[in-house]
């Protein structure tokens, strides 16, 4: 992976939804972005739009490699594990088809049970993809505490040595001839 940019993307139904930006916080806007197939076949090719986000559609489930080039030397790559997030992953014991509910009769109150299931997983799925994306984008996004503790330590640690460099000298000095 190259320096200065990332990318993050999330797959649902078939569609993709991914986003690049850079370190410091641009967004890499009208940048190539590559799809791979896990054979290393190019399968398709798109472009960020100005926000940096970038989608397309696909029928295939296999891991997709992403790769967005953001010009001098800026590459990012993300695997992404299939057409279909690990979230959609089904409840034990329970049929993958998401109609199930429908096919249930209108007036029961397990259908209505079913439908307001089915439609706050689906709610949720949305945030913690977004979510998700905003995690990956705020990673090395900048330094963090450790980093700037760790350098004030490094500086006040320097100023130490230099005042204690001053003060040996300072004090040489005195002891000359008088």
């Amino acid at each position: 992976m190259g320096h200065g940019v990332r990318c993050f993307a999330t797959a649902r139904d078939g569609r993709v939804h991914g986003r690049a930006w850079f370190i410091g916080g641009g967004k890499p806007a009208n940048c190539p972005v590559k799809v791979y197939l896990p054979d290393g076949a190019l399968f398709l090719e798109t472009r960020t739009d100005t926000a940096g986000e970038f989608r397309f559609e696909t029928a295939d489930r296999s891991p997709l490699k992403i790769v967005v080039e953001a010009g001098e030397g800026h590459r990012a790559e993300y695997m992404l594990k299939g057409a279909t997030p690990t979230t959609d992953a089904p409840e034990p014991g329970r049929d993958d088809r998401r109609d199930t509910a429908v096919a249930m009769p209108a007036d029961s109150a397990a259908s209505d049970d079913a439908r307001l299931k089915a439609i706050v997983r689906e709610a949720v799925r949305d945030e913690v993809a977004v979510l998700r994306m905003d995690l990956e984008q705020s990673r090395r996004a900048g330094p963090g505490a450790t980093e700037i503790i760790g350098g004030i330590g490094w500086i006040l640690g320097l100023m130490g040595v230099v005042l204690w460099a001053r003060s040996r000298a300072g004090g040489n000095r005195s002891a000359g001839p008088s």
